[in-house]
């Protein structure tokens, strides 16, 4: 049987201060979690200082969104390999506005 994901996609809320504060909360909440895998989406501006508040824990990190090209003009847009430097595993393809 499959273990079930639980994923939380912030959207565009909290500041990197707070996104870091309301990760390392999430840990405390399921450290002793086994039987369902977890992760988070926040904000662009908070992957980098939420990856380090979430190293090691049972919280995996995700992004909101990603482009297909591999680099370019592409204004506002994030590619894998930028997510990837940062920790995300995951990405949330397709929104849910």
């Amino acid at each position: 049987m499959r273990k079930p994901f639980i994923a939380g996609n912030w959207k565009m809320h909290k500041t990197s201060s707070e996104a870091v504060e309301t990760a390392g909360e999430l840990v405390k909440l399921v450290a002793a979690t086994t039987n369902v895998d977890i992760m988070i989406a926040p904000p662009y501006t908070a992957l980098n200082l939420v990856a380090q508040e979430i190293m090691g824990t049972a919280v995996e990190l995700g992004a909101q969104n990603l482009d297909w090209h591999p680099e370019g003009a592409y204004t506002g847009e994030i590619s894998a390999s930028m997510l990837t430097a940062t920790g995300c595993r995951y990405v949330i393809i397709g929104h849910s506005e």
